[in-house]
């Protein structure tokens, strides 16, 4: 009969993936929207009102 043992902590390579993913995906979210309000208070006649945030790509 044969003896299983369990693996290792790190025999699941996948798991730190994943993690490192979640945690961008976190961290996406709020980065975009700091950018998009330094984007607002830098950019000159820019009107958040008037233009949508897929303007700040045109560069004007």
């Amino acid at each position: 009969m044969k003896m299983f043992r369990t693996p290792p902590p790190d025999a699941h390579p996948g798991e730190r993936v994943n993690r490192f993913l979640l945690v961008g995906g976190v961290v996406a979210g709020p980065l975009f929207l700091l950018v998009v309000l330094l984007q607002d208070l830098l950019r000159p006649h820019y009107d958040p009102l008037r233009h949508p945030i897929s303007s700040h790509a045109l560069g004007g």
